[in-house]
């Protein structure tokens, strides 16, 4: 079953899509620019019960359009058939600065295997939390 835009079911995600967002992919991370345009980015990400947990680096755009809008999609597309994707709608509901590599080493782990090769301890980076409620995908 496909669904489309107009049609976006409200959680739960089904099971059918819990190798997207368990797996190593990136995820691409959709926020609004000052001026009302998309702004993509992909980002290492964590997925943590119904909610997605994710890391920006202080002062970036990314960081000051979530702050601004916290509405944000999140899309994940398989490496091994293009037709199986899943996209995420909702809301950052949490922005948490931190200043040691904790969260980054995590992802890193994740990603790599391994803490990170790079950050500083003292560079302010955030962790955010995003709920989503509406999801499309095949």
């Amino acid at each position: 079953m496909t669904h489309t835009e107009s049609f976006m079911p409200e959680l739960p995600v089904p099971t059918r899509f819990d190798d997207l967002l368990d797996s190593t992919i990136l995820a691409n991370l959709a926020t609004i620019g000052p001026d009302g345009a998309p702004q993509v980015n992909p980002i290492w990400f964590l997925r943590d019960g119904d909610r997605i947990q994710f890391g920006v680096k202080g002062d970036t755009q990314k960081l000051r359009n979530i702050r601004r809008e916290p509405r944000i999609a999140l899309s994940f597309l398989s490496p091994d058939d293009p037709r199986h994707y899943l996209e995420l709608r909702g809301e950052v509901i949490e922005i948490f600065m931190y200043d040691d590599l904790s969260f980054l080493n995590l992802m890193a782990r994740k990603y790599t295997g391994a803490d990170a090769t790079f950050g500083e301890v003292g560079e302010p980076r955030f962790r955010m939390t995003f709920i989503p409620k509406r999801w499309t995908g095949q």
